[in-house]
């Protein structure tokens, strides 16, 4: 049950790697209006990936913008199991006032570099208001 409307969502198609101090942009969801002034965006990000060995932690971000350089919202780091799927939901909590059209991305980034892990297709990134 969603105790928030939802306005939109998106998804990666595609595994995608990340490696080291890279901070690589997993999904992307566009097109988020609000009418009010003042009004709370939550954003919701879903990251599954295979962790690979030599690494232990993840960060996971979720970023103002499309890219890495977007304002951070939320971020948390997840010690990670090597060779197993891992799975992390983040939420983020922004006030925007009233937007139209913005777009919010989630990240991962390796805590030291190891042998890429990668991001399973499905990961996904939601806004409700």
């Amino acid at each position: 049950m969603r105790l928030h409307r939802l306005i939109v969502e998106g998804e990666n198609a595609a595994g995608v790697e990340f490696e080291g101090a890279n901070e690589t942009v997993i999904a992307i969801v566009e097109g988020i209006s609000t009418e009010l002034p003042g009004s709370d965006v939550f954003i919701i990000a879903d990251a599954y990936w295979l962790q690979s060995a030599g690494t232990t932690a993840t960060v996971m971000k979720i970023r103002r913008g499309k890219t890495t350089a977007g304002t951070e919202v939320a971020s948390c780091e997840i010690n990670s199991v090597v060779a197993k799927k891992n799975e992390c939901t983040l939420q983020g909590r922004d006030i925007v006032g009233a937007a139209a059209g913005a777009s919010y991305c989630f990240t991962l980034t390796e805590t030291k570099a190891g042998e890429k892990p990668k991001a399973a297709k499905g990961c996904r990134i939601r806004a409700e208001y």
